[in-house]
C-alpha cells in the first residue's frame, strides 16, 4: 500500500473501484467518463461487450473505494504521521499550520467544525495541546477517539524543571525529534487507524514497518554524519527547550 499519493500537474489522483487512476479533468466524474463512452460505442457497435461494460457502471456504490477517513491532529508534524501510515485511506487537517506557536494557540470557529466531522484525533500530550480540549466540548464530541501519541514514549525533562513557568514539569513533549520516539507516535497512530477503519488494518500495518524502517535509515545516517565531531561542534544554543531529544540522540 503506497503512502501519500501526491497531486499531480497531470491532475488529481481518483480513486475507482480501489484503483489508484489518473485522470486529467478532475471535473468531470470517471464513472460518467465511461458512460458516455460506452454509450457511443453502443451506438457505432453490434457488440455485447460495451452494453456489458455500461452495466458494469451501475454497480452499488458499495464496491468502490471507501471514502477516506477524516483525521484530525493537533500538529504539522502529526499530519505527517498520520498520512505516512494511512497513506489514501485518510484525511487530515491539522489545526496549527505551522506559523503558530503550539504551547498559545487560539482556536478558531472553524476547528469546532473540523473536531465535528472527524473520526479520529491525534494529540501529543504532556501538556502542549491542552487547548483541545475545550474545543472538544464546543464540538459536543466526547465520543471522539483521541490518540495520545506520547505515551509510553521515554520522556526527558528539563535541565530547569526547578523553575516554574520556564520549562515543561511533566516531561519534555519535543518527543518528534528523536526518530526511535517517533516509530512509537507512529504505533500509537497505526493502532488508532486500524480501529476505526478495519477494513484496512494491513495496508496501516505494512505503511508503518515501511515507514519505521525508514527510520532506521535515516537514524544510521545521521549517526555516520555527526560520528567525527569534536565535542567543541557537538554543543547547540536554542531559544527553547525543544531539542533535548535530538541532541540526546545524536550526541549534542
Amino acid at each position: 500500500a503506497p503512502t501519500k499519493e501526491p497531486l499531480t500537474k497531470k491532475g488529481l489522483r481518483h480513486q475507482w473501484g480501489g484503483i489508484g487512476l489518473s485522470w486529467p479533468f478532475p471535473e468531470i466524474n470517471i464513472r460518467w467518463a465511461l458512460l458516455i463512452v460506452c454509450a457511443i460505442k453502443m451506438m457505432t457497435s453490434h457488440s455485447f461487450i460495451p452494453a456489458a461494460l455500461l452495466g458494469l457502471l451501475f454497480i452499488p456504490s458499495f464496491v468502490h473505494a471507501k471514502e477516506p477517513v477524516p483525521v484530525v491532529v493537533t500538529l504539522p508534524v502529526l499530519k505527517d504521521l498520520v498520512e505516512q501510515v494511512g497513506g489514501y485511506h485518510v484525511r487530515v487537517q491539522s489545526l496549527i499550520t505551522g506559523l503558530e506557536n503550539e504551547h498559545t494557540y487560539t482556536p478558531r470557529p472553524s476547528d469546532v467544525r473540523v473536531i465535528q466531522k472527524a473520526r479520529l484525533l491525534v494529540t501529543i500530550g504532556l501538556g502542549l495541546d491542552t487547548w483541545i480540549d475545550p474545543l472538544i466540548q464546543n464540538a459536543d464530541r466526547p465520543d471522539l477517539i483521541r490518540i495520545t501519541t506520547s505515551a509510553k514514549v521515554p520522556l526527558l525533562f528539563d535541565q530547569s524543571a526547578s523553575q516554574a513557568g520556564k520549562s515543561h514539569p511533566i516531561g519534555n513533549p519535543h518527543i518528534w525529534l528523536d526518530p526511535e520516539n517517533v516509530k512509537i507516535m507512529s504505533w500509537h497512530i497505526t493502532e488508532g487507524l486500524s480501529r476505526i477503519d478495519s477494513s484496512h488494518q494491513v495496508a496501516y500495518r505494512k505503511n508503518q514497518a515501511d515507514f519505521s524502517r525508514r527510520l532506521d535509515r535515516l537514524t544510521q545516517e545521521m549517526m555516520d554524519r555527526v560520528k567525527g565531531l569534536s565535542d567543541a561542534h557537538r554543543k547547540v544554543i536554542t531559544h527553547h527547550p525543544a531539542w533535548p531529544y535530538f541532541a540526546k540522540r545524536f550526541g549534542f
